[in-house]
């Protein structure tokens, strides 16, 4: 191979490895800052959905436990107290349905809601909650009896003379508790979802997982619910997950944690990105480099010394009348220049002396 192929050979070789480890190096560096500024931002957008979630169902509890309250400052609860209570606008648009039972029968008190006949409140799992626990509490989820829907219940006890006589509550669809958890996508490259210390899910965008294990969400090894960021595998993709425990919600007889979901491709685009663009300009500048220094080659240095060749081809044939180029150059083509010049006056000189003879 000629010179003039191997040197911008070479020239763009090192170039492209000078880039791809530069690129490599930016790669790099750009995807920890990326991961770590986008774990920090997850943390903080989770840490203020959970205080937000916790507040929303803490409202709904408090207003339930502040009516049972009311109750029992009467010597005597019937119907018609429990009634009046929840006729009232108290609970306005923060629960579906409001209702309760007394002890005596067990036949739901509701001014919006009346169901069958057979209905009996104390064979409900609500009912149950709300008497194993002396303040309002929220039950997991569970079907209702008349559609099926799956509902958490805001419940609490009703007292008359301190001694337990009924339960109130407050329906719940999950589509609701969804619809404040949805409210964050984390700049639409995630979604965070209710999950209980079993693992089983409280609610998700996809109202399919209500109540399925989290082994229906995540793929292969489903995430531990520790505190700290880990990856696992959902529909497909690479994703960074994360749990934090609603610490500021108790009134719930297992815990609750905001699940969050978030897609790595979609975090690290602009990293991807970034190393695509990159491969495209060493590779364009290394192509730019080897024309360039073949024409720097070609006018510096080949076509000089292709001329010194053909003189020097003159010169082995007798021919000492060309002039050597090059000799007026200051550099190594000037110095072999002047050397080819001076061994054509040599040989000229020694010709002349031959010929004498």
């Amino acid at each position: 191979m000629k010179i003039s192929y191997k040197v911008p050979l070479i020239a763009t070789t090192i170039i492209l490895l000078a880039f791809t480890v530069f690129s490599f190096w930016q790669y790099g560096s750009i995807k920890a800052h990326l991961l770590s500024q986008s774990k920090q931002n997850i943390d903080e957008t989770a840490r203020l959905l959970e205080d937000s979630v916790s507040a929303w169902l803490n409202e709904r509890v408090d207003v339930m436990q502040g009516l049972t309250e009311i109750l029992a400052q009467d010597p005597e609860v019937s119907k018609d107290d429990v009634y009046r209570i929840l006729n009232s606008d108290n609970f306005n648009d923060l629960v579906t349905f409001y209702y309760g039972a007394l002890d005596t029968d067990g036949q739901a008190i509701s001014p919006k809601w009346q169901p069958d006949g057979e209905w009996d409140a104390r064979t409900r799992p609500w009912y149950e909650v709300a008497k194993a626990h002396n303040t309002a509490m929220m039950t997991e989820p569970y079907p209702d009896s008349q559609d099926g829907r799956l509902l958490i219940t805001v419940v609490s006890q009703i007292y008359q003379n301190n001694q337990s006589v009924g339960a109130m509550a407050g329906d719940i669809e999950l589509a609701e508790v969804a619809e404040a958890v949805n409210a964050v996508n984390f700049n639409g490259t995630g979604y965070a979802f209710l999950v209980n210390e079993d693992g089983f899910i409280v609610s998700a965008p996809d109202q399919t997982l209500y109540n399925q294990p989290m082994s229906q969400l995540y793929e292969g090894s489903v995430p531990s619910l520790m505190t700290g960021f880990q990856e696992a595998m959902v529909d497909g993709k690479k994703v960074i997950t994360a749990f934090y425990p609603l610490d500021d919600f108790s009134a719930i007889e297992k815990d609750w944690y905001i699940g969050v979901v978030v897609d790595e491709a979609s975090i690290l685009a602009p990293a991807n990105q970034l190393g695509i663009n990159a491969i495209i300009t060493a590779i364009v500048a290394a192509i730019l480099s080897s024309i360039i220094f073949y024409l720097f080659m070609l006018s510096a240095l080949i076509k000089p010394v292709h001329a010194l060749t053909t003189q020097s081809n003159e010169i082995s044939r007798g021919n000492f009348t060309e002039d050597v180029a090059g000799i007026e150059r200051h550099d190594e083509i000037g110095e072999l220049a002047q050397s080819i010049q001076r061994l054509q006056r040599s040989l000229k000189m020694a010709m002349e002396r031959l010929s004498k003879k």
